[in-house]
């Protein structure tokens, strides 16, 4: 009983642990996204001021 019970805290670890992972990587593509978005905008910007 207490071997199912540490085996359920594990498991309940391993997914926070994932889950706050699998978080991390998609705020850091959200941002890289949305950095690449700006940039893009800003240098079209400037291509229409140069012509």
């Amino acid at each position: 009983m207490l071997g199912l019970s540490v085996f359920n805290h594990c498991c309940v670890l391993v997914f926070i642990v994932i889950y706050y992972i699998i978080f991390d990587i998609v705020g850091m593509c959200w941002m890289i996204l949305l950095f690449l978005k700006r940039n893009t905008s800003l240098r079209m910007k400037m291509k229409r001021e140069q012509k």
